[in-house]
This record gives structure tokens, sequence and C-alpha cells, in this order.
């Protein structure tokens, strides 16, 4: 890892801790601008035009990361892993994105508050293995365009939710959801479509 790359992981650090002065428009889009810009002088890190990221966000240095144009970060989240997000979206504050297996996000999409997106888990399966050793399984989350997860979400490895697919509070979505569906529950059932 070049020493261009643990500086500009260092001075985001620094930055993620400053102030958004959210009472104060001009330096609060200035400085949630200027993350994203330091972000993207590491070589793991594409960062789109006008992308901003909120307050105390970890992103590891080791996580590679695509962040299309106009997408904002909320304060407080997490990501980690391999990591690509679609223009225009919205991650709300307090989420966090395991991404070791792999998460897609589309454009135009939401992510509310306290949503957790796992992309790994162990195979529990075998009672011969105790299960603080069992093996890690990673697959991907794939999760389209145009798609609002409300708060409290949780989201299992292996996931495809199709466009336009809207998930209610404290929901748990356990197998893929299709398009255009509105689903709610633990696990996750379709109770509409968007019209």
């Amino acid at each position: 890892m070049s020493l261009q790359h643990k500086l500009s992981h260092w001075i985001y650090s620094i930055l993620s801790y400053m102030p958004d002065f959210t009472h104060a428009p001009f330096f609060h889009d200035w400085i949630s601008q200027t993350r994203a810009l330091v972000l993207a002088w590491q070589p793991n890190k594409i960062i789109g035009k006008q992308v901003k990221i909120g307050r105390s966000c970890k992103i590891s240095i080791r996580t590679t990361i695509k962040i299309g144009n106009g997408t904002i970060l909320k304060d407080n989240i997490s990501i980690s892993g391999d990591f690509q997000i679609g223009e225009g979206s919205l991650i709300q504050a307090q989420t966090t994105i395991d991404a070791s297996g792999k998460v897609r996000i589309g454009s135009k999409t939401q992510v509310g508050r306290n949503n957790t997106i796992f992309s790994h888990n162990h195979d529990i399966s075998r009672k011969d293995i105790p299960v603080l050793e069992s093996p890690e399984v990673f697959k991907e989350v794939e999760i389209g365009d145009d798609v609002m997860l409300f708060s409290r979400v949780a989201i299992m490895p292996g996931v495809h939710i199709s466009n336009g697919v809207v998930v209610g509070y404290g929901s748990v979505i356990t197998s893929n959801l299709h398009a255009y569906g509105i689903y709610a529950g633990i696990p996750a059932r379709q109770i509409g479509t968007r019209q």
C-alpha cells in the first residue's frame, strides 16, 4: 500500500470527524463534498461528481468502492469489502454494509436508517464443526434501481432485490424480491404492488 494511499486515508479520517455545521448549508456541503474528494485520492476508490459523505462514515482503507454521481452517504455509516452504488442514491445514517461478498446498489435507491446488509455468513449446518470454527460463505447482494428500504431492514447474503421494490420498516429479507413489489415482515413477504 503506497504512502499516498495511507496519507489520503489519514486525511479522510480527520475530515470524517469534523463537524458538519448543518445550520450553515454552504459549509455543510463543502465539508461533505471534500470528504468525497479526498476519499477519491485512493486508488481503490472511484467517487463520482457531487457526492456527499456525512460525518463519521467508516470506510476502511482496503474497501473497494465505486459511488455514482450525486449520491449521498449520511452520518455514521460503516462500509467494508467490495461496494458499488449508482447515481443519485441515498444511504441514511447508522447503516452497516458488509460487502465482503460484494454489494451492488443501483441508481435512485434509498437505504434507510439503521439498515444492515450482510454478504457473508457462516455454514453452521454441520454439528461436528463448532459454530465458532464454521467456514465463512460469501454471497453477493444486489439491490436494483428505484428501491426504497425503510428503517431497520436486514438483508441476508445472496439476496437480489429487483428494480422498484419497497420494503417496510423492520423487515428481514431472506430471499429474492420481485420488481415493483411492496414487502414487509420477518421474513419479508409481498403485501402489495406499486401501480
